[in-house]
């Protein structure tokens, strides 16, 4: 019975048949979870997006493989789909051959290879990939509630020893249990949030983007996730890219916001691509603050595709009038509602900063009154990425005790000594904030207050968008 189950799982039509499991006796669900390396029911079924090492020598870590290579077959017409979308916005065939979706960055012996449906998986070597799960939870699926959330989650992160007040789990260890949980939880957005909040980009980035990339396929009001991405460092924020990829992440509804990209990579080339076009269609919207290569970069105002730059690093923030993003938020799109937003998908969840520049109701910055701060924002999360506090970046620099001031040429050699790197507008712009009178020096004040407004992770809830389908 148990090796007909084991066998038999991959291959069950629904893909997930909760009548199989009560047929087996108790001792036979415990030695099922063994062989399958299962931690419950639900995943005997499932698994969660990451990055998977497997040694297929070994008979029970090869069935895992096998197992997500079923879940990937699963997910065919969703896969399909997307493909079929790219190809209608004009991506070409020999682009959509190389554009991975679901297993990305597959390899075997660190030998990069090609996926197929008529590829067998071999019995020896180290197979590397990253899953991503495109599926998007259901209109009806509801998140955990928030005592829920608190009880299975913060509580266990938070407990503490008596004695030394130690943490009794390692961030490892709360990594592990929330992976347990999402096999059979959703999240919101403002539960992602809180949990990325509760790990420093100085010590735990890498369990900071885990979380992410857990949560995104898990989110109830993933329309929210552009939002929820802010809060991540730019270094985080291209892990997730590389890890989900450009294009699968990407969120029509939610485009607007700052961007750093590779026009070597095929899918940030298109996604480029995609949002310039969509300035030639929305009134109003438009790409500011470009720059190739880390130069000011002057866009023309049309752009045939073979004109398009296929190399560079790219950075430009997107904007939108009120009126598009209102008219966006009804359809999914300005131009056509091939996509109207379920209303479950739509979030509440925005920064704190950026809230003054959401109107209607809608959780999308309009204008670009908010680029300033959005840029602003950017700069205090990249120094949280080497700094933990305003007072560490102050005991590296002299500071004069008398004026209450330091120099602003110390201050850019130290982000630079730092690894810290700023494009010419950022530079310009954290000039023009530390040093208003152009005296060459900072106030130690205006930068703690920087410090204080954006480096320290706040959030708000908007009033919840009606959506008037």
């Amino acid at each position: 019975r148990i090796k007909i189950l084991a066998s038999s799982v991959l291959q069950l039509i629904s893909g997930k048949d909760h009548r199989i499991y009560p047929l087996l006796v108790q001792e036979e669900k415990y030695k099922i979870q063994v062989i399958l390396r299962a931690k419950s029911e639900d995943s005997l079924f499932s698994f969660s997006n990451g990055n998977y090492s497997i040694d297929l020598s070994v008979p029970a870590l090869r069935n895992i493989a096998l197992r997500l290579q079923n879940l990937k077959n699963s997910m065919a017409r969703e896969e399909g789909e997307l493909v079929e979308s790219y190809r209608k916005k004009g991506m070409t065939s020999a682009h959509l051959e190389v554009i991975e979706i679901v297993w990305r960055h597959l390899k075997l012996d660190e030998q990069q290879i090609k996926y197929s449906e008529l590829w067998l998986i071999p019995h020896n070597g180290v197979l590397q990939f990253d899953f991503v799960d495109i599926r998007k939870p259901a209109a009806d699926q509801k998140k955990m509630s928030d005592s829920e959330f608190k009880t299975l989650i913060l509580d266990k992160w938070q407990l503490t020893s008596k004695l030394l007040k130690l943490s009794l789990m390692q961030p490892k260890g709360k990594l592990a249990l929330l992976q347990e949980i999402a096999v059979s939880k959703y999240f919101s957005c403002a539960q992602v949030a809180e949990m990325l909040n509760h790990f420093s980009p100085l010590d735990h980035s890498d369990i900071r983007t885990e979380i992410y990339i857990l949560c995104w396929s898990r989110t109830v009001d993933w329309h929210g996730l552009r939002n929820v991405l802010g809060i991540l460092t730019p270094f985080e924020r291209k892990v997730v890219q590389h890890r989900l990829g450009a294009l699968t992440q990407h969120d029509e509804m939610m485009a607007v916001g700052y961007y750093e990209l590779d026009l070597g990579l095929i899918d940030e080339w298109f996604l480029f691509r995609e949002i310039f076009k969509l300035t030639q269609v929305e009134p109003g919207s438009c790409i500011l603050h470009p720059t190739l290569d880390g130069n000011y970069w002057d866009l023309p105002s049309v752009w045939r595709d073979n004109e398009i730059p296929t190399s560079g690093s790219i950075t430009f923030t997107f904007s939108r009038t009120s009126e598009v993003l209102d008219v966006v938020f009804q359809q999914g799109a300005y131009s056509h509602s091939r996509h109207r937003p379920c209303p479950a998908s739509l979030s509440t969840f925005c920064e704190q900063w950026m809230k003054q520049f959401c109107r209607n109701n809608v959780s999308s910055p309009s204008g670009s009154e908010w680029i300033k701060e959005c840029t602003l924002r950017n700069i205090a999360l990249k120094l949280t990425q080497r700094f933990e506090s305003a007072d560490q970046v102050l005991s590296m620099i002299d500071v004069d005790d008398d004026h209450r001031n330091f120099s602003l040429n110390d201050f850019n050699y130290i982000l630079g000594t730092s690894g810290i790197w700023l494009y010419p507008f950022e530079l310009q712009l954290l000039d023009k904030v530390l040093n208003p009178e152009n005296t060459g020096n900072v106030e130690i004040n205006a930068f703690t207050s920087l410090w204080k407004k954006y480096a320290l992770n706040k959030f708000v809830d908007l009033p919840v968008f009606e959506n008037t389908e």
